[in-house]
């Protein structure tokens, strides 16, 4: 037996300055069917900024990082 509707979630993953509005026309685009909808749901968490590399939450993070796998960094130093 086939079910009459079926239903998906996506937990999409956007960065801060995403255009959301702009990713669901893509969606829309290439699913290319009039019987898909695509609902956006309220916001799970606040908007953050992004940081640089240039950042220092990012060479926190790239200490952090060297520090736990003891690998070099494929970014240049700051």
């Amino acid at each position: 037996m086939i079910p009459g509707d079926a239903e998906a979630t996506l937990d999409v993953r956007a960065v801060p300055d995403e255009d959301m509005d702009k990713l669901v026309a893509d969606l829309t685009r290439l699913i290319d069917d009039p019987l898909v909808q695509i609902v956006r749901s309220a916001a799970g968490r606040p908007s953050a900024a992004a940081f640089g590399i240039d950042s220092e939450m990012f060479r926190a993070l790239e200490k952090r990082r060297r520090q736990c796998f003891r690998v070099r960094s494929r970014y240049p130093p700051c």
